[in-house]
């Protein structure tokens, strides 16, 4: 991923869940079970 200078991203960019914070994304908060049933996400950016 490329970054400005002041740390902001140039690539749009999403995260499961959705989730939306301050700063970048953790993986506690965008982590999902892959399991026998089927699973849709959708992932805004």
């Amino acid at each position: 991923m490329n970054f400005y200078e002041n740390g902001i991203p140039k690539e749009s960019y999403g995260t499961s869940n959705n989730v939306i914070l301050m700063g970048p994304p953790n993986f506690e908060s965008s982590k999902f079970e892959v399991s026998d049933k089927d699973l849709t996400l959708e992932i805004k950016f």
